[in-house]
Order: structure tokens, then C-alpha cells, then sequence
């Protein structure tokens, strides 16, 4: 194995609306045939992710023989993954601030 890390822009890898499970199945069998590593996945540009996605994309991350580091994760995308990572304790996925005047 090599242990040079390769990058992947995964908006541009995938789409910028990570909606599928079947789409990070996908993704993470190609990471699995890479040669290297470690593979970065650049989360730049996503301006989307589903739970099944996340979901996925965390399991097949748990499972794999390859450190996966990820960067410029959105807070929308951090949160998804906070939701699924810890299913019995169902958190709010608001974007919004904690408190505002509505006037």
C-alpha cells in the first residue's frame, strides 16, 4: 500500500446533493480499490446530505481498511452526521439560530 494520501472533492466526485445510499456504497467501494492509504474527501461545495447518505457513508467508513480524513465539512453536513452517529438521541437539525426576535 501506498501511504501517500489521495484527495477527493466529493461534490465533484458525487454531486453536491448527497442524497443516496446507493451513491456512498458507490463512493467507498472506489476507495477501496485505491492504492493508497489515506484519502481525503473534501467536503467543499456539498450543499446537501440526506440521512441515508451520511448513514451510509459512516458505516462503510467503520468497515473499510483505509484512514478516510475529511475536510471543509459543512455545518449542515457535521450535524447529519451528529444525528446519525447518535440515533437514540435525536437532535434538532435546524440551521437556525438559538434565539431571534420575530417581529
Amino acid at each position: 500500500m501506498n501511504t501517500q494520501a489521495d484527495s477527493i472533492d466529493i461534490s465533484k466526485a458525487i454531486s453536491a446533493d448527497l442524497a443516496l445510499r446507493s451513491l456512498a456504497d458507490d463512493f467507498f467501494s472506489k476507495i477501496e480499490r485505491s492504492k493508497t492509504d489515506v484519502i481525503i474527501v473534501d467536503f467543499k461545495g456539498v450543499n446537501s446530505i440526506t440521512r441515508s447518505f451520511a448513514h451510509e457513508y459512516i458505516t462503510r467508513k467503520k468497515t473499510i481498511d483505509k484512514r478516510i480524513i475529511e475536510e471543509n465539512v459543512p455545518m449542515h453536513v457535521e450535524k447529519m452526521f451528529n444525528v446519525v452517529r447518535s440515533p437514540g438521541n435525536k437532535k434538532d437539525m435546524s440551521l437556525a439560530p438559538a434565539s431571534y426576535d420575530i417581529l
